[in-house]
């Protein structure tokens, strides 16, 4: 199973409340339209709090994380009608552009299988690219740590990775090769464990400046059965 995480961002005339408001009522009943014909298996919304962490870019004011069997669902998802008489009719609402979108596989790094579990604690998700020479393999390798890669000191409550899939059906692109979640017993363990970062081992493998993330609620619409 893949998960597609999209990256997006609130109109302009919006604040976060009300982007936020109209994604989990309005668009929620809309994307859950793409169950109905076998596209989405899991549906998690993540809302971006006003509370980040110093000196992190923000990647976006919101990430929906879809679950789909193959990567061609995505296509599917892209062009069926059930996306686009509704949910993509809708998207000018509440959004401003288009959303950037992380293709990836999933591995659970630490903490509890069952994700619900975490559901409800703060939840730090850093979207990061390799540098060009990096090869997959020892990409791969440097992303097996069993600690967060910029908190190697910390312990998160669950950690999991999403490796960018390398080979897409042509029209399909990922914005970043890797996103790393994390969750946290509070805002205060977090702030303190993204304070005691340490960036020097991972530039050798990713591009520290291109790194951006965001701090959100989970806001679950539609578990993965495997979960």
């Amino acid at each position: 199973m893949l998960k597609l995480n999209s990256i997006i961002s609130r109109r302009k005339d919006l604040d976060l409340a009300a982007f936020s408001q109209h994604w989990r009522t309005v668009h929620r009943e809309l994307a859950l339209r793409l169950v109905a014909p076998g596209i989405m298996r899991g549906y998690v919304q993540n809302h971006r709090q006003e509370e980040g962490l110093e000196d992190l870019p923000i990647v976006g004011d919101g990430v929906p994380e879809l679950w789909v069997t193959m990567a061609e669902d995505i296509i599917r998802l892209g062009t069926c009608p059930e996306y686009m008489e509704g949910a993509y009719l809708d998207e000018p609402n509440y959004m401003e552009g288009r959303a950037e979108n992380v293709i990836s596989e999933l591995t659970l790094i630490a903490g509890p299988q069952d994700r619900k579990a975490a559901a409800g604690l703060p939840k730090l998700m850093l979207f990061t690219k390799r540098h060009e020479g990096v090869n997959d393999a020892d990409f791969a390798a440097w992303c097996d740590a069993p600690r967060p890669l910029l908190m190697p000191d910390a312990s998160p409550v669950r950690l999991e990775r999403q490796l960018a899939v390398a080979k897409l059906p042509e029209g399909l692109t990922s914005a970043y090769d890797m996103v790393e979640c994390s969750w946290w017993p509070d805002m205060e363990a977090l702030r303190a464990a993204w304070k005691a970062r340490n960036t020097a081992s991972a530039a050798r493998f990713i591009d520290v400046g291109a790194l951006a993330g965001l701090v959100v609620r989970e806001e679950p619409v539609l578990w993965p059965e495997y979960l």
